[in-house]
């Protein structure tokens, strides 16, 4: 039997002896996703290439979740079902199976995850007008070429979520647009609060 942990500490997929009651208990946990990699040994994206492929679609999957579940389309075609076996993928990025990380090592989960992944992708950017539509502006360059938050060299503010293109938003200080404003705002109702007080 593969044993897990060998597998997440040293990316060791041999097959091992094991008690016919470990081998049940292996089987029973094989395709439940019980396995978190970020707390476990985080250091194996640096270094397993298809594992760090995995982990940044998954991410992006969940990013394009969030049209999804908005989206009537998407609804009709039944598009989050695609994972169906896999459904922690639609839940979550950290959590893994046993069966995960052996496709992994093969490679098929990759390859099988990549399709999704572009097709999922092309509902949002343009199968889809409703997805599409909800694509973000960049606020510092204003191109009229919408963005999405799962696109490469994009930047999205940790505390708006708001979505530039990378290298406008390093051009620009690292200052959100919108975040800004709501710093503005916040100053200007302190100030006018003040102002009635001073009044009354």
């Amino acid at each position: 039997m593969v044993i897990p942990a060998r597998v997440v500490f040293n990316w060791d997929f041999r097959p091992y002896m094991v008690s016919r009651c470990w081998r049940s208990y292996l089987q029973i946990l094989y395709k439940k996703p019980v396995i978190n990699i970020s707390e476990l040994n985080a250091s194996l994206y640096n270094h397993i290439e298809e594992l760090s492929l995995v982990d940044v679609m998954r991410k992006d999957i969940l990013k394009m979740k969030k049209y999804f579940v908005a989206c009537r389309n998407a609804s009709a075609n039944r598009l989050l079902l695609l994972l169906q076996s896999r459904q922690h993928f639609v839940v979550n990025s950290d959590m893994y199976s046993l069966r995960d990380l052996v496709d992994v090592e093969n490679k098929s989960l990759v390859n099988a995850l990549s399709q999704v992944h572009s097709l999922y992708a092309s509902q949002v950017r343009r199968d889809c007008e409703i997805c599409r539509n909800r694509g973000c502006v960049c606020e510092i360059c204003n191109s009229s070429q919408a963005i999405f938050p799962f696109d490469r060299d994009v930047f999205i503010c940790p505390h708006c979520s708001s979505t530039y293109h990378e290298n406008c938003f390093e051009n620009a200080i690292h200052d959100c647009s919108r975040c800004s404003r709501r710093r503005q705002s916040k100053s200007t109702n302190t100030t006018l609060v003040s102002a009635d007080d001073l009044d009354s």
